[in-house]
């Protein structure tokens, strides 16, 4: 129709102007001229008719279109509240897993050691409370309270089985106050000893669900596989607590795999249901959106239809001038991304090239460290230097977080701890300093595991503390490595005022120390299956004759040929120091 309004014009206008000429000029007869204006108006008239049917065909399919359209979106929205949903419970989840390393040495079954290590923590996330709990379902809470036995509950089950864990159902807390519960295990040597959990409050929930709204007066509805309305877009007065009407109304057992879309009706509204499965405990989230609200728009566009059919050459014109602005910026967009692309590829080699390369060439020691970035820009680093001629720094380090900011903080921190090894002090009185500085406008919220030694290379004698970060390998002459393990403290930028502790251990000839971070041991086959400490022992005993640099390259060779031909996750970095005995 388009084309047919763009193109008509024209035509009459050809036809009228070369019967006007003909006519003055004598070459058509007035009959003919009467004629062509008859044409002309037959013309116009079906036109008219045309439009005119073709309006009321646009204005009675305009309600079936503006409907499809609607419940596409609504389970686009419903699937993004899913999203947003299963994403924020992995934060959550990695959040308490990040509190597991604190208690891996703890007696659980000892409330005093518990609470000692409780005092050195603090509170992470959108949590309500935190808390411990040991083998036997017994809790020990952050704030100071209990939970009481929780040995019976799905979520302490699953917990205690070796795997994260999400609460079935809405619990009761000790306050009364109804509560979603994240579990996470506590394991040491392969054996689960306890679990820390983490209970969200049903506001908390209900905000969540609201994180993605289809409109002013939409809704959307969190509901259990038994039907249970678990949370729903506060205030809303389309859903509440209790309803079941929404799940008696679904098949339910359709809803588990795909999304649908049904008639709903409550208090005498008519309703829309966009429902997609959250893929956890046979949950599901719906999108609510009263018809009406679709009616309206429909009745808006149909009271338009007239205006827009007369219009539609000039919006074909505006169409093709938007496409045309689009695709120029489309064009800009890429030349964006490809741009961004080639900053953070600089940013990846800058990042790489503030590592130093220049290693020291001394006989009574051999040292040798790489750092191999994953896909995304992450934040390991590790720096070593002389503070005097008999005295060397080692640092491993690893931020939290992906992409420029962590690499940015990775910068941050690594200069500042560069600075307060050279201003003095002990590793664990560095470390405080340190930890004050990084706490000051964190905003970001991250923070940073750091290892760091300072040895002394007459003796042998190394002088560590460790925050929050993977314990040192020890390799001793005719006896292989292992792991040292020793006090652990917070990572650094989660809390001001921190103490730490220090730890010395001292090598002899022959001796060497292997520093690294997690992307060692957690780096993942296309099995999902992790390269593992076992496997970097073993690698470490069978080169443990070779050089610094030899040891490090076998160790990657070992866990490229495990890894195959898959992006690594996190970066790889590693330091190994081989310790030849001093001359004098």
């Amino acid at each position: 129709m388009a084309v047919c309004l763009l193109t008509m014009p024209l035509y009459y206008g050809k036809i009228t102007v070369d019967t006007i000429r003909q006519s003055i000029f004598g070459e058509q007869s007035m009959k003919k001229f009467i004629n062509s204006y008859l044409f002309i108006i037959i013309l116009v008239l079906f036109s008219a008719v045309y439009l005119s049917v073709s309006m009321v065909i646009f204005g009675n399919s305009t309600n079936d279109v503006i409907d499809k359209t609607t419940q596409m979106y609504m389970k686009e929205n419903a699937k993004a509240v899913a999203a947003v949903f299963n994403t924020k419970l992995a934060d959550q989840l990695t959040m308490l897993e990040s509190q597991v390393r604190y208690f891996r040495d703890t007696d659980l079954t000892d409330h005093s050691a518990v609470e000692s290590v409780i005092l050195q923590t603090k509170g992470i996330g959108d949590f309500k409370n935190i808390g411990v709990a040991n083998a036997d379902g017994d809790t020990f809470n952050y704030n100071g309270r209990s939970s009481g036995n929780i040995s019976q509950t799905d979520f302490f089950k699953e917990a205690v089985s070796g795997t994260d864990a999400v609460s079935e159902s809405i619990y009761t807390d000790e306050d009364g106050e109804e509560v979603l519960y994240l579990a996470v295990p506590i394991e040491k040597n392969g054996k689960v000893k306890g679990i820390v959990f983490g209970s969200f409050t049903k506001d908390i929930l209900n905000t969540l669900v609201d994180t993605a709204s289809f409109g002013s007066d939409s809704a959307n509805v969190l509901f259990g596989e038994d039907g249970t309305v678990i949370a729903y877009t506060p205030g809303s007065r389309f859903i509440g607590e209790g309803d079941a009407d929404l799940y008696k109304m679904t098949d339910h057992s359709s809803a588990k795999e795909k999304e649908t879309v049904i008639n709903y009706e409550k208090n005498g509204i008519q309703m829309l249901a966009a429902i997609t499965p959250v893929g956890l405990h046979g949950w599901s989230f719906a999108t609510l959106l009263p018809r009406s609200s679709v009616s309206e728009t429909s009745d808006r566009v149909s009271r338009y239809v007239g205006y827009i059919a007369f219009s539609i050459s000039v919006s074909f014109i505006l169409l093709l001038i938007s496409i045309i602005l689009l695709i120029n910026k489309l064009s800009a967009a890429k030349r964006e991304r490809a741009r961004i692309g080639a900053e953070l590829s600089v940013a990846t080699k800058i990042q790489a090239d503030m590592l130093p390369k220049d290693f020291p060439s001394r006989p009574d020691i051999g040292l040798y460290a790489t750092m191999t970035p994953a896909k995304e820009i992450g934040g390991d680093f590790y720096d070593f230097f002389f503070t005097d001629n008999d005295h060397i720094a080692l640092i491993m380090a690893d931020v939290s977080g992906k992409g420029v900011p962590a690499a940015l903080f990775m910068v941050v921190a690594k200069v500042v701890i560069r600075n307060q090894v050279m201003a003095g002090g002990t590793p664990a009185k560095i470390l405080a300093k340190v930890n004050n500085i990084l706490c000051k406008n964190n905003k970001s919220g991250l923070f940073v595991t750091v290892w760091l030694g300072i040895m002394d290379i007459r003796t042998g004698e190394i002088q560590y503390s460790n925050a929050g970060h993977e314990y040192p390998i020890i390799g001793r002459a005719g006896s292989g490595y292992s792991v040292l393990e020793s006090d652990n403290g917070p990572p650094l930028a989660a809390m001001e005022n921190m103490d730490f502790d220090n730890v010395t251990v001292t090598l002899g000839k022959g001796d060497s120390i292997f520093l690294y971070t997690d992307g060692v041991p957690e780096a993942k086959s296309s099995q999902g299956e992790r390269f593992g400490m076992e496997a970097l022992l073993s690698a470490l005993d069978e080169g443990i004759e070779l050089s610094a640099e030899d040891k490090i390259v076998y160790v990657k060779d070992k866990i490229d040929t495990f890894v195959g031909l898959i992006d690594p996750f996190d970066d790889i970095t590693m330091l190994c120091l081989n310790y030849n005995g001093s001359e004098e």
